[in-house]
């Protein structure tokens, strides 16, 4: 399978094809610092069917309404986006999964 991840703070940063897991491993994100999801809206809307945008909740929603998206909140901040649906994410949680991955590296190194 294969999916197009898009990047963006400020600006729009362009697409990045994964089809392996290697490509998530060594995929670069820029980092630029501000939000702006208007920006990802747009760019998300003219050239994606589903969206997911992950984020920490300390931004402006964007004007527009949008479709097909999933908002994947880090931290304890609430959202209440212009469409989609959005899934919180606890610090809890994240050390969870963190440990549960750092785990399976250790026995896939091991077999």
């Amino acid at each position: 399978m294969e999916y197009l991840v898009g990047c963006f703070d400020t600006k729009f940063h362009g697409f990045t094809e994964i089809k392996r897991q290697e490509d998530i491993d060594n995929m670069h994100f820029p980092i630029g610092g501000g939000t702006d999801f208007d920006v990802a809206v747009q760019a998300f809307s003219r050239r994606v069917t589903n969206k997911i945008i992950f984020k920490d909740g300390y931004a402006k929603m964007p004007k527009t309404d949008v479709r097909n998206v999933i908002w994947v909140v880090f931290g304890n901040e609430k959202i209440n986006p212009r469409g989609g649906r959005v899934i919180n994410i606890t610090g809890e949680q994240l050390k969870r999964l963190y440990k549960y991955e750092q785990k399976e590296k250790e026995e896939e190194t091991s077999r």
